[in-house]
């Protein structure tokens, strides 16, 4: 994977700690040179005893029998006397600053979901100043400096090393000062803070910091590996490498560099997550045994509090239970009140998306609680995907939606910088290739030549100008800030739904042609008009993602998808979200979409085809008559949706228009118009005006919703009888909000264009009869593409 890079764009806190690190004194200036301490385990190339001494502040804290005392440690310091300035001493206080963090992944996922730019202090001090914890709070403080403020240190240190390793890999004439060490330094802190002094090796009764809970979480689970902890061993091994390649003179002069470096990192912190699982299911058991103690449940929710923040960045469904069960430690009724074994499970069940194995977890106590199971990578029975049976593992490939989701929370954070990293080089998509493992990125979704096997993608191209980087380049202006007025909320819709509805959309029809293509490849060139099995697999591994990326994996296994409708975000949430406004719900459902139904149905016929067959000609129908349709329908929905939405719309107070249903309605309308320019090309000048060239001068929806009605009817009206069949009763009946509806089938009433008064009031003037709506049913109209 080639990564061009320019000069890094440093705001906020990351410009100064990047400068601060920046300005310290190369390794050939320190004295001494090499210091080694956990009994050799680390061997530092400066000297940052100074760093690893803020364990015994942490020691402190647990010895203390005062609560004034522990306090005033956490805000004044105690051991951690800077080496530079012997009057200055480091507090723990200050590594949980936010202007240290701001900009970076971590914090601002916690953040995030915290609602809080202060959210390590807010524990501390709500602990204590908590009277019913007693004599309890000096330990809660020290627990939840190491799982809360050293954790997110240690986390910074390593992005800290990557700006630095980036700084240095964008020098203008390609060459490096060989003063600076590529971020090796910074790597020795976050080491000295995980390990700590006075740690032993493989010693859980020694050591008070972040490789002590490993040790401690190692007894408890038998987690062993080479005498310590597997987290640690795993930690150490991953530090060491990282600062290997990046401590030479001439590190982190690659552009491949920086791009390694986090890969490295965030498998480090992956690993970190790990404890605080295990310290999580420890106090949870405790609390059941223990006839629920109070302090078992204060305990519980403080491990809760530092890890759930991170599940609700790949699974924001199950956050919400647990915040629900595990975090108000005070409420009898509440606290754990969906049960343990129910809790476990759930928490069990984000393993996957946090990047971890049961493996990684461990076995409780011996097997008092029994270990659980990975997803299955081999079959036959592979996990379901919203009803949908694969053949064939792509778990790793539904996690992509996971990259979308945390996208957007960095930008609606404003940390672009960090969602920019993540569209170009992935996050959480994990492919095996050949007994290794590759990152999917969204961009190369965007960029990849295999799109022209969907024959959508020629019109796409074809409209905008040739360009094949169309949805790129939609998704970096917004990355780059290219649109001036808009907010974090609009910029974040633009970029996340163009990369639903430009690129995974053209994504999903590329695997189900690349599965045609193969299953007609395989029988031309049988002689008895059979398919091997290893021909099969392959196809069928090929239509087996196209559902992956149709559905996602915040959707859940269940048929119809999840509890909670607003989890997902691909096309499959798309059709959830658009079912109460087309009155396409099964009834008595939370969102449960027939748009759906019919989408799976689909997907499965599909199966069967290529299974009992090969039936090639079979699927090609399968795909032109249904699954084509669907995709194209829910876009238009959405256009028809956020138009009435968005009519009469009027700016704030400072001129701009925020609303966010603004930038739906634009990307919904850059998604459609390559067809209506096919099929009804005098209805692109009327899509443009009021939904894409738009301005602060220029409000959208000036002629009103009715007019993008009457585009999207005449487009479907025009389309010709060959290739992919649009259907206008897929598009259905948008219902208003005085309970009228409007379609796009042939109707006798003209559309209106404007909002009336009594829409807005609630009251209806509008309504189409029931013998009406049953002669616009089922008129096929096909799509010549």
């Amino acid at each position: 994977m080639t990564v061009s890079r320019s000069r890094p764009r440093l705001t906020g806190g990351a410009t100064l700690a990047l400068v601060l690190a920046l300005l310290r004194p190369a390794a050939s200036d320190e004295v001494p040179t090499r210091y080694s301490f956990a009994e050799g385990l680390w061997e530092t190339t400066v000297n940052v005893t100074d760093r690893a001494a803020i364990s015994r502040d942490i020691r402190d804290m647990h010895d203390a029998s005062d609560l004034d005392d522990v306090m005033n440690i956490y805000e004044n310091g105690r051991n951690s006397v800077r080496r530079n300035s012997k009057s200055s001493t480091r507090m723990l206080k200050f590594l949980a600053k936010y202007s240290n963090m701001e900009g970076e992944f971590t914090y601002t996922v916690v953040r995030h979901d915290t609602q809080d730019i202060d959210f390590i202090d807010t524990r501390i001090y709500a602990i204590s100043k908590n009277d019913d914890l007693g004599d309890f709070r000096a330990r809660m403080v020290a627990e939840t400096i190491v799982a809360s403020t050293v954790w997110m240190y240690v986390s910074h240190l390593l992005y800290e090393s990557i700006e630095i390793c980036d700084f240095k890999a964008a020098t203008e004439d390609g060459t490096a000062d060989e003063t600076e060490d590529g971020g090796a330094h910074t790597l020795d802190e976050a080491a000295a803070y995980y390990i700590g002094l006075d740690q032993g090796v493989g010693d859980a009764d020694s050591g008070y910091s972040l490789y002590n809970l490993a040790e401690q979480g190692r007894e408890i689970f038998d987690t062993s590996k080479d005498g310590m902890a597997r987290v640690n061993r795993e930690i150490i091994t991953m530090l060491k490498t990282a600062k290997d390649a990046v401590g030479y003179s001439n590190g982190c002069q690659d552009q491949e560099a920086p791009v390694t470096l986090r890969y490295k990192a965030d498998l480090i912190l992956t690993q970190m997550k790990v404890p605080l699982i295990q310290m999580l299911i420890h106090n949870m058991y405790k609390y059941v045994q223990h006839g629920n103690k109070k302090i078992d449940a204060y305990m519980t929710s403080v491990y809760a509090k530092s890890l759930v923040p991170h599940i609700a960045a790949c699974s924001p469904q199950v956050a919400i239970m647990l915040k629900n069960n595990l975090y108000a430690a005070t409420n009898n009724e509440s606290f754990m009140s969906l049960g343990f074994n129910r809790i476990l499970a759930r928490l069990q069940s984000t393993y996957e998306c946090l990047n971890i194995s049961c493996e990684d977890v461990g076995v409780y106590k011996g097997g008092l609680l029994a270990q659980c199971t990975d997803p299955t990578t081999t079959g036959p029975d592979f996990d379901m995907i919203a009803g949908y049976q694969p053949t064939s593992y792509v778990r790793p490939h539904l996690l992509i939606d996971v990259d979308i989701l945390q996208m957007g929370i960095l930008m609606e954070e404003g940390a672009y910088k960090e969602a920019e990293h993540i569209y170009k080089n992935g996050r959480n998509s994990h492919v095996p290739n050949d007994k290794t493992l590759f990152v999917r990125t969204l961009q190369d979704f965007a960029l990849s030549s295999d799109l022209e096997k969907a024959p959508f993608f020629e019109k796409y191209t074809d409209y905008y100008l040739g360009s094949k980087d169309y949805a790129d380049i939609e998704i970096r202006k917004a990355l780059d800030g290219a649109f001036a007025n808009m907010t974090h909320e609009q910029r974040k819709i633009v970029a996340i739904n163009s990369t639903v509805y430009l690129v995974v959309f053209m994504y999903i029809q590329r695997h189900v042609w690349i599965a045609h293509d193969l299953c007609e490849e395989a029988y031309n060139n049988s002689e008895d008009g059979t398919i091997g099995e290893k021909e099969r697999n392959k196809i069928l591994h090929n239509w087996d993602q196209a559902v992956a990326f149709f559905v996602g994996s915040l959707e859940g296994s269940t048929d119809g998808g999840a509890p909670e409708y607003f989890n997902g975000l691909l096309q499959f949430n798309l059709n959830r979200q658009m079912c109460r406004k087309f009155g396409d719900c099964v009834e008595k459902t939370n969102f449960h979409s027939k748009t759906n139904d019919l989408m799976i149905e689909a997907f499965n016929t599909g199966k069967r085809q290529v299974l009992d067959g090969p039936y090639c000609r079979n699927l090609k129908n399968t795909i032109i008559s249904r699954i084509e349709p669907l995709l194209v329908a829910g876009l238009f929905q959405g256009l028809l949706s956020t138009s009435y939405d968005i009519t009469n719309i009027e700016a704030g107070m400072n001129g701009i228009i925020d609303n966010p249903e603004m930038a739906e309605n634009y990307i919904f309308a850059l998604s459609v118009i390559p067809i209506i320019n096919e099929f009804y090309p005098a209805g692109t000048k009327t899509v443009k005006d009021n939904s894409i060239n738009i301005s602060d001068s220029t409000p959208p929806m000036n002629d009103g919703y009715g007019e993008i009605f009457e585009v999207v009817a005449k487009t479907y009206a025009n389309t010709q009888p060959h290739v992919v069949r649009l259907k206008c009763e897929d598009v259905g009946m948008f219902i208003k909000k005085d309970e009228t509806t409007q379609g796009i089938c042939p109707v006798a009433p003209a559309p209106k264009t404007q909002l009336s008064d009594s829409e807005s009031s609630g009251k209806s003037t509008l309504s189409i009869s029931a013998a009406t709506i049953l002669l616009l049913l089922f008129q096929p109209l096909v799509l010549n593409l």
